[in-house]
């Protein structure tokens, strides 16, 4: 059950091109990774509403 949970995740995470952390996904289409400052994720979101 675990094993199957993780893969799923791994499978994801390979879709959507994820490769460091942190990375935020929003709308299943957006991505923005690494450590990023309070401004430059309000500014992320504002844009992608």
């Amino acid at each position: 059950m675990v094993k199957q949970m993780l893969d799923e995740d791994l499978h994801l995470a390979y879709r959507y091109g994820v490769n460091s952390v942190p990375t935020l996904i929003a709308n299943g289409k957006y991505k923005l990774s690494g450590a990023q400052r309070y401004e430059t994720l309000v500014r992320w979101i504002e844009q992608i509403k």
